[in-house]
């Protein structure tokens, strides 16, 4: 199977498995915990609803695969530290957006892990990609060129600190600055 990620509105309501069940008018099946947290699920970008109550399609998820995958529009950005202080991931939505950050360091050499979130540096790459978008347009103007070129220049020092790093072999950790 190939990997993609998903991009969707829903509705949340906390609903342990057991309620939702009960709510779908099924019966808990025997190997199933009732009491296991969750929500129900709504898509509100899904044509087909499969509940009378409801114009999305519900379905029920557990409460910490849930919580992994969505975040609140529009929640203030969460900024995690690990024990040492050092920065650990955390959160930043917005309507139309959501950014999980890299949470840890990826490590070096055999030990490198593979990216668990986003880092500033593709970030800032896909918003120079959306206003170049305009500017291969009618929309062209000089405001989104100068921030196309400042946008460049982060982009240029951020990867400038990551070379840097590379040379003082503590690129992919705590160490260094």
């Amino acid at each position: 199977m190939e990997k993609y990620i998903g991009v969707k509105q829903v509705l949340l309501q906390p609903m342990n498995r057991a309620e939702y069940n009960f709510y779908r008018g099924w019966e808990l099946p025997a190997d199933e915990d009732g009491a296991d947290e969750g929500y129900l699920v709504e898509y509100l970008d899904s044509p087909n609803s499969n509940h009378p109550d409801h114009k999305g399609y519900i379905s029920w998820s557990p409460k910490a695969q849930a919580d992994n995958a969505y975040r609140r529009i529009n929640d203030p950005a969460v900024n995690h530290n690990d024990a040492d202080g050092n920065p650990a991931g955390g959160s930043v939505t917005g309507v139309g957006f959501g950014i999980i950050w890299q949470n840890g360091p990826l490590g070096r050499g055999k030990d490198r892990k593979e990216p668990n979130g986003a880092f500033v540096e593709t970030v800032i790459a896909a918003v120079i990609q959306r206003i170049q978008y305009y500017q291969n347009s009618k929309f062209k103007c000089r405001e989104n060129a100068l921030a196309i070129t400042k946008l460049e220049e982060a982009l240029h020092w951020l990867n400038s600190r990551t070379a840097r790093r590379e040379v003082q072999d503590v690129e992919g950790t705590h160490e260094g600055s």
